[in-house]
């Protein structure tokens, strides 16, 4: 959603200014930057948000299974998945019926401070 990018852009901005941390900065340009490329009409106006329907599933493209996680994290799937409570059972879609195939959630239970060493 447009507002919500405009939003976070916002916070990543004063983090900025307040911290002086070039992360912050990076990541409120790259927000900008897809605001630009992906919800700006051709004539200049802005598209309020994008459609989530993939392949006929609402979401299917910002869910990930477990497997998939896995994949694409490799060493640091395991303290990922601890970190947001991922797992095979907890899934967007009730009516799915393969748990390896099922889309999750990232549930951040805990402060990412917990998780810190020290």
């Amino acid at each position: 959603m447009l507002y919500d990018q405009a939003m976070i852009c916002m916070a990543y901005t004063e983090a900025y200014q307040v911290t002086k941390k070039d992360d912050y900065k990076k990541t409120a340009e790259e927000i900008l930057q897809y605001v630009l490329a992906e919800m700006t009409d051709p004539e200049g106006g802005f598209y309020s948000a994008e459609d989530a329907d993939t392949e006929g599933q609402e979401g299917k493209f910002y869910l990930w299974t477990k497997a998939e996680i896995v994949n694409a994290l490799g060493n640091d799937a395991d303290l990922i998945c601890k970190i947001f409570n991922i797992s095979e059972t907890k899934t967007r879609d009730s009516q799915a019926t393969t748990p390896a195939l099922r889309p999750t959630f990232c549930i951040l239970r805990n402060p990412l401070t917990n998780w810190l060493v020290r």
